[in-house]
């Protein structure tokens, strides 16, 4: 799991007030959870993480884990992001799946904002089940946060 930690104090303070933003954390600690899963008794667990990768640059990586006897053959999967600059959503399908017990799509997502980002599943989500059933995350229950630099 990969952590970004503030390093420079002062040289945090000077970015924050030239972009108009206030620092993330206090000098030394950690300034990204980058993993949020959720756990749902009934169909899994909905999973993303979220890595900022320099360049006002993030790496999301959402993705869902059935129980054991279940599987998906469809699935959409959206990712919201926020940054100083707004919100934007990443879209992953619709697609089929042939079956799968799990799925991960990742992403590459360039041109944010430098500022403090934040990551979510959205409940518009969802993997439909071989039983013809359908499986949602929880709104608001996975969000991840992030440093954009």
């Amino acid at each position: 799991m990969l952590r970004i930690t503030v390093l420079d104090a002062a040289a945090q303070q000077l970015a924050a007030a030239r972009w108009g933003i206030k620092p993330a954390a206090k000098p030394g600690h950690d300034v990204a959870d980058d993993y949020s899963d959720y756990d749902n008794p009934q169909c899994g667990t909905a999973w993303l993480s979220g890595n900022a990768v320099g360049n006002l640059s993030v790496d999301i990586s959402p993705g869902f884990t059935l129980n054991p006897n279940q599987r998906a053959i469809f699935y959409y999967w959206e990712v919201g992001l926020s940054d100083s600059g707004g919100v934007s959503h990443q879209h992953r399908g619709p697609s089929g799946l042939l079956e799968r017990q799990s799925w991960k799509g990742d992403k590459h997502v360039p041109g944010l904002s430098p500022s403090n980002g934040m990551a979510w599943i959205e409940s518009t989500s969802y993997a439909t089940l071989d039983d013809g059933s359908s499986c949602y995350p929880a709104p608001g229950a996975v969000i991840v946060h992030y440093a954009i630099f």
